[in-house]
């Protein structure tokens, strides 16, 4: 497999000529070790570190697109009124320019 030549595909596969014939079987072979056996690891393991600080389970009151929402919040863009609203100068600073 391109990049990771010591990783087998299928038996006795590096004696085996990518053709248009078994190109199908080729793509799906590099799918599976590639995002499903690779990325799994990955993703299992964010997944152990994830349940140490909230089990997944509790995420099901939510729906997929709220999902995002609890960990970006929502993005929107603030004005320059909002802002001298929210933003209490200290430490020397004031509001003025």
């Amino acid at each position: 497999m391109p990049g990771m030549d010591d990783l087998s595909l299928i038996e006795n596969g590096e004696d085996m000529p990518v053709t248009i014939s078994n190109l199908d079987q080729y793509v799906e072979l590099v799918w599976q070790a590639v995002i499903r056996d690779t990325l799994k690891v990955a993703v299992d393991a964010f997944k152990v570190g994830f349940q140490q600080v909230l089990k997944l389970e509790h995420l099901d009151i939510f729906s997929p697109e709220e999902v995002p929402l609890l960990y970006s919040g929502v993005k929107q863009k603030w004005t320059l009124a909002e802002l001298t609203q929210h933003v209490v100068p200290q430490h020397g600073y004031t509001s003025q320019r």
